[in-house]
């Protein structure tokens, strides 16, 4: 990637023409990449426990927040949610295809109903021993300061975030995951998705494959994935803690693997740049009580 982190391809301006056609033409590929890829509930029909009234009750709560969602909104909060979506996207498709999240993942777009409804954007599902493990990804560029707060009540009610549609990638499974699934918050600052959406755009696939933002995300679920098992443990909901450390041990091994990544001049410094890097780790040492260790 050159000499640095801040090198080819990474000075955008966005309030220009040119970077409106990046955020323009970034989003019409985001929503090409999460379309073929997301989860139907219709493929659920006639499948036990899905019964084809809910299933187009589900549709329907779909289709009417569609309807308002993005509706009256600014240029700028506009903007902001086209690279809300080029974000996930993004982060969707390198976590698979350069191995962000290391070399036995796969991932599916969250359905739209557990998008709304359970605020899942991403399904990581990673080969393990004991069983292949599942994580939901919850993508962002705001403050997650709410999303905290509710990671917290469902720890605080013993239980974890549902998918009511999953299939497994090995076809074994199909149906719904009833709070047994770790949720993390990903998030990034507006400069540093713009940089990266640049890159994608121009399909620049050495450059993705060793970008320092793989790292910053798995500082951020480490991070999260730990203190919530220490929290968890704290107030005695010890099944969780136990569920928590098994993500914990993964998350830090695929992060170990990288090891040459972050001995590259920048990579340990390019996530501290980050404003939302550094407000998520902030709120969560704050909102769990236990200090955010990377």
């Amino acid at each position: 990637m050159g000499k640095n982190f801040e090198g080819r391809g990474e000075k955008i301006v966005d309030q220009t023409e040119r970077g409106r056609k990046l955020i323009d033409g970034a989003c019409s590929k985001a929503l090409e990449v999460m379309r073929s890829d997301e989860i139907n509930p219709s493929d659920f029909k006639n499948h036990s426990g899905y019964s084809n009234a809910t299933i187009q009750k589900d549709i329907a709560y779909v289709e009417r927040l569609d309807t308002s969602f993005g509706k009256n909104l600014s240029p700028e909060q506009e903007d902001a949610r086209k690279l809300a979506m080029i974000f996930e996207a993004i982060i969707h498709e390198q976590a698979e295809l350069s191995d962000w999240l290391g070399p036995d993942v796969i991932t599916r777009k969250a359905s739209r109903f557990d998008d709304f409804g359970n605020g899942i954007d991403t399904i990581a599902e990673f080969a393990h021993p004991d069983g292949n493990l599942v994580l939901a990804i919850d993508v962002t560029m705001s403050n997650p300061t709410k999303k905290l707060e509710d990671i917290k009540k469902d720890i605080d009610r013993e239980t974890l975030s549902h998918i009511k549609y999953f299939e497994s990638s090995d076809g074994k499974f199909k149906g719904h995951l009833r709070g047994i699934v770790p949720k993390v918050i990903v998030g990034a600052e507006r400069r540093a998705v713009l940089r990266l959406a640049s890159l994608w755009l121009k399909n620049e696939k050495k450059e993705l494959g060793a970008h320092p933002m793989q790292l910053q995300i798995l500082d951020e679920i480490a991070a999260q994935l730990n203190v919530f098992r220490r929290y968890a443990d704290k107030i005695g909901k010890t099944n969780l803690g136990d569920i928590y450390e098994k993500q914990t041990d993964l998350i830090l091994a695929i992060r170990e693997s990288k090891h040459l990544l972050y001995q590259k001049p920048g990579a340990q410094s390019y996530a501290y740049s980050d404003g939302l890097y550094k407000t998520l780790l902030d709120q969560l040492s704050l909102k769990f009580g236990e200090k955010a260790l990377v």
